[in-house]
Order: C-alpha cells, then structure tokens, then sequence
C-alpha cells in the first residue's frame, strides 16, 4: 500500500462528497500520484463503514469489469468488485439526478443460497450455490470525472456502482 490512513480519509471524503452533491472529482490517482489497487479498496471501505455508521445495509455485491472487452475499453487486466446497498435497488425506476454520469448495462443477477469463497470458483460452484436469478439493469455512475478512470479509480469510487433495478426473482434450475 501506498497511501498514508490520512490519504485514504480524504480520498474517501473526496468521493463520498462527489456522490452527495453530484459533482465528480478528478481521478483518484492523479490526487493521489501512487494510488494503487489495495489502496483504493481501503478507500472504497472507508465509504462503506460511513453509509453503514449513518444506517444503510449491504444488500450485496457487484463484479464489474468482467468482460475482454469493457477491460480494454479501460486498460485493465482484472475485475473490480462492489457493495450494493439498500436504496440502490429499485423495482421500477430511478431518478437520474440521483447521478453523477449515469450509464445502463443489462445484468444478471444472482440470488446466493451459499457463499462463493476463493480464487477457483468453477461453473459448477456458482449453480450450486445460487437460489434465484433475476433480470437486472445496473446503472453505472462514476464520481470521477469524464469518467477517466483506471482500475484505482474505479475501485475506490465502489466499482462504478450507482444502482440497480431488478426484475422479478427466478429460481434457479436444479
């Protein structure tokens, strides 16, 4: 890690502030030269146990950057990950103002009867470990502006979550 506990308090306010008032920061990385993947998930921590401690609950999870080609679009070589919380899931729709540079990506989601651990999760272990799926749109949005962003940034700003709205629950074939 690269980043003082000091750095990482004021990234975080940086973004968690961008998000309240809907106006994106620059990146990460450029205010804070050296910011590297650990840092940002300790930056994206920070703004978690802060929606937490004010009574916001996790309600799961997102993996982004998941596909070859959204990873050469943004010049990484991994997936990021995310929390979902509460107010970001809509059965309906959401007000766009709620955003800073909102975007749409049809998603599948999936409803876990039992956690998923480790590096070598196979196809096998995500069918038996998922109760329902369900048709989703994620609304990305990014808090960083112009959406220049590296795996950092996107990392820090919660993997680029904004919300999700979800279609009804189907359970998963045996």
């Amino acid at each position: 890690m690269t980043l003082s506990t000091s750095q990482i308090a004021e990234a975080a306010a940086l973004l968690h502030g961008a998000g309240r008032d809907r106006r994106p920061i620059a990146p990460v990385t450029e205010l804070f030269p050296g910011t590297n993947v650990a840092d940002a998930y300790r930056i994206q921590r920070v703004n978690l146990d802060r929606h937490l401690a004010s009574g916001a609950t996790v309600r799961g999870h997102k993996i982004g950057l998941t596909s070859q080609p959204m990873q050469d679009l943004l010049g990484v070589d991994e997936p990021d990950f995310g929390y979902v919380l509460g107010d970001m899931i809509a059965a309906t729709s959401i007000a766009a103002k709620r955003f800073c540079a909102p975007r749409v990506e049809p998603e599948i989601a999936f409803r876990l009867k039992s956690p998923l651990r480790g590096p070598a999760i196979t196809v096998d272990d995500v069918h038996a470990a998922t109760d329902a799926v369900a048709v989703a749109l994620e609304i990305v949005d990014s808090r960083i502006a112009d959406w220049r962003i590296t795996l950092p940034d996107t990392v820090a700003d919660n993997a680029s979550s904004g919300a999700v709205v979800l279609g009804p629950w189907a359970p998963a074939d045996d």
